[in-house]
């Protein structure tokens, strides 16, 4: 059996001021330092890492690092595991995309899982990208237990095809909190959700997504 640890980047100055990163580089907060820290110190006192993945996005690159010096392994940097790409809504605040975009954000709000970014990714897309390349990085290794650096949005969307999840019901899915780990296995060919967005150790210093968003 393959056991795939997804674990979401540390808190950004993105995150703090409320702004659509997406594909935009967004830096981590020195609460996003201690978060990959914690994180990286759970997953190596916990797991025997064979190998280790992230986001080409600096961010998820940050979060990976402390792991990967700790087990003396490369980060395999992977393009399909960033972020939604949110075309015009990239480095906007949130709170302005209402009045900015209302027809395509009323769709976010109401009926997610079918919402489309302005000029950018869909939902659907994610989930259906989000699969793809976790399955693969699963069949590439086999009998392993791999870490994985990624992304909140991205991640709801890999738990929405995992559970098989109709999109119409993806509200259900909450995203997941930084530097939470979330436990996918591969077994018989079939990828399986064990657990999702766990975040204990890190004690006070939990940043969750706001809501609305």
């Amino acid at each position: 059996m393959t056991t795939l640890l997804i674990i979401r980047h540390g808190n950004t100055d993105a995150n703090l001021k409320g702004i659509y990163a997406g594909h935009t580089d967004a830096m981590l907060t020195d609460v996003g330092i201690k978060q990959a820290e914690l994180v990286c110190n759970y997953v190596f006192n916990n797991y025997k890492v064979d190998a280790i993945y992230a986001s080409d996005l600096t961010r998820a690159i940050e979060t990976a690092k402390p792991l990967a010096k700790m087990l003396d392994l490369e980060i395999n940097i992977d393009a399909e595991l960033k972020e939604m790409y949110g075309g015009e809504w990239e480095g906007k605040k949130f709170l302005d995309l209402p009045s900015l975009y209302p027809e395509d954000f009323s769709v976010w709000q109401n009926d997610v899982g079918h919402s489309r970014c302005t000029g950018g990714e869909s939902y659907e897309e994610v989930c259906n990208r989000a699969f793809r390349a976790i399955e693969r990085i699963a069949k590439s290794n086999i009998g392993k237990t791999v870490a994985i650096v990624s992304h909140g949005g991205y991640i709801r969307g890999l738990e929405c095809a995992v559970r098989g999840v109709d999109l119409k019901d993806m509200a259900s899915i909450p995203y997941v909190a930084n530097a939470s780990v979330s436990v996918i296995t591969y077994d018989n060919k079939k990828l399986k959700m064990q657990s999702a967005g766990f975040n204990d150790f890190l004690g006070t210093l939990n940043t969750e997504m706001p809501k609305g968003i």
